[in-house]
């Protein structure tokens, strides 16, 4: 049920209203054109990273250039951090275009795409400055356009795999993929090497292929669930942290009435990285629907409080009827407005993230977005393409 107290938020794709437009001067094949640039406001929302990763991704689709001020102005340490330099060259590589301004700290990129080309890439975070920063969210940058091409890509990355405010590769493979292929999108993730915060080192491979065979989204409504699965992992610790983790999330799932089964096991470290580090990933077994939690351990947390974390985050979700957890709704909305005919899906919370992406898609593609409920409720949203 949608809260009572509902707000309805309309985002379409007229740039009046959203963003300004200028004119530049850009050089092609050796003489100078007028060309418009999107101007986006970094600090819109909650002035984070995702401004920056959806807004490029879409210039890169539409091959439509972009200029965009204040980035993460919204953050204790606002600017380009290492992962989002990555996604940005990233990015400037495959779409083989042009990019100003892109350097640890910048407040300020303007991009020029050019035409996307599929095929096999390497990007690593930590390639100027050793980090754990997020490949999840670097790649999470290059599948919209990569999907465009209609060919195979084939994309390695390293750095951080399981790190904080990012969706570990677990979730990317367990939740963001199968969602993908149900909207016609294929993904494959292999991870190769964890990495955790602080000192990364992690890689992982990801395949990437679209199908022809788009279809709209609809998913309005999830089943009750029993069964939830899960791995807890332990690296440069003892295979007890990974049980006292697996222990405590069972209980507390346990006594909601869930049937836990979690595998517990003791993790390589990449070479040279000496941190001890541990994690815990738990997916519901839906019908309709699309979930994952997850918790990491830090230095003075105690196993058992890394455990309940994500048992918590699941219930939580469990006492909604949205069908979508508030992550995957952040990244499904892209790829709704993707597709041919009406999308619609419910949520079991409109987070900050997700509004700010409702806001960022049309001012790149021709589509409505209708948003029925408040934010940090749960809601209901209709996308219908232009």
């Amino acid at each position: 049920m949608l809260n009572c107290m509902q707000v309805n938020y309309f985002f379409d794709g007229n740039l009046k209203r959203y963003s300004s437009a200028f004119q530049v001067k850009v050089k092609t094949g050796g003489e100078m054109e007028t060309e418009a640039i999107r101007k986006i406001e970094g600090s819109y929302g909650e002035g984070g990273g995702q401004i920056l990763r959806t807004a490029l991704a879409l210039s890169s689709l539409v091959q439509k250039p972009v200029e965009i001020e204040k980035i993460r102005a919204g953050r204790k340490d606002p600017g380009l951090r290492p992962q989002h330099l990555t996604s940005v060259q990233a990015l400037r590589e495959i779409s083989q275009g042009k990019l100003e301004g892109a350097a640890p700290g910048s407040l300020r990129i303007s991009f020029w795409p050019g035409k996307i080309k599929p095929g096999n890439y390497f990007f690593d975070v930590s390639r100027e400055t050793r980090s754990a920063g997020s490949v999840s969210l670097v790649l999470q940058s290059l599948l919209p356009p990569l999907f465009s091409a209609g060919q195979f890509s084939r994309i390695t990355l390293k750095g951080g795999t399981h790190v904080p405010f990012s969706p570990p590769v677990h979730y990317l493979q367990q939740v963001f993929a199968p969602l993908l292929e149900r909207m016609g999108f294929k993904l494959k993730i292999d991870l190769k090497t964890w990495g955790f915060y602080p000192e990364g080192g992690g890689e992982i491979i990801a395949q990437v292929e679209s199908s022809p065979r788009r279809q709209s989204f609809q998913m309005v409504r999830r089943d009750d669930f029993k069964t939830v699965r899960g791995i807890s992992v332990a690296m440069n610790q003892s295979l007890n942290v990974a049980e006292r983790q697996m222990r405590a999330a069972s209980e507390l799932l346990s006594a909601e009435g869930f049937r836990p089964e979690i595998e517990a096991a003791e993790i390589p470290a990449p070479a040279g990285r000496g941190s001890r580090s541990s994690f815990i990933f738990l997916r519901p077994v839906l019908a309709g629907g699309f979930g994952g939690f997850s918790a990491l351990g830090e230095k003075g947390k105690p196993a058992e409080e890394v455990g309940a974390e994500a048992a918590r985050r699941l219930i939580k979700f469990a006492q909604g009827r949205g069908a979508l957890d508030p992550h995957i709704a952040d990244q499904a909305i892209i790829y709704a407005c993707l597709l041919p005919g009406k999308s619609e899906f419910t949520v079991t919370e409109l987070t900050p993230h997700f509004l700010t992406n409702a806001w960022v898609i049309p001012q790149f593609l021709p589509v409505r977005i209708e948003i029925e409920g408040e934010k940090g409720t749960e809601g209901k949203v209709t996308v219908k393409p232009g």
